[in-house]
């Protein structure tokens, strides 16, 4: 059996490649001609070096700051563990009260006038009968006819 060759793999690049403009080459070569040009006193600069380790060197030595938090202190009111959203409170409780809260509330409640009907036009006014109208009509002749057969059972 023959096997199919293989695809070679598709290699996709979206982003143009990096490339200094014509400005900012020649500043970059003025730079370079800027830094040749000085001389550089390498002693000068590891004793600058060598101060700056130094001075790193005594703040390490100093003892570090007291970051205990003392929860006895009055104006302590407790850590919230997990940020200002989280479920977790040491040294403290979570209180939350309404009491400074304004809520406005209408003050009168209007009761909505209710329309009369007899002053609304009938929306059945093209000769059809009003379905509602007919099940009211259908219900007296239900109730009719089962108190008919009431009184037919009891007059047996």
């Amino acid at each position: 059996p023959q096997f199919p060759k293989m695809v070679r793999p598709i290699h996709y690049e979206p982003v143009k490649h990096f490339k200094l403009t014509k400005a900012e080459m020649d500043r970059y070569k003025a730079i370079i001609a800027e830094v040749k040009a000085k001389k550089v006193d390498a002693k000068a600069a590891i004793e600058q070096s060598t101060k700056c380790l130094a001075a790193i060197a005594d703040e390490a030595k100093k003892p570090a700051e007291d970051d205990e938090i003392n929860e006895k202190d009055p104006e302590f009111v407790g850590i919230m563990l997990g940020g200002s959203n989280g479920s977790i409170m040491r040294g403290g409780e979570i209180s939350a009260s309404t009491a400074d809260v304004y809520v406005e509330e209408p003050r009168v409640v209007v009761e909505d006038e209710e329309e009369e009907e007899d002053d609304l036009r009938s929306l059945w006014g093209d000769g059809e009968k009003d379905p509602a109208e007919e099940d009211e009509e259908e219900e007296l002749r239900v109730s009719a006819k089962l108190e008919h057969r009431a009184l037919a059972c009891l007059l047996r």
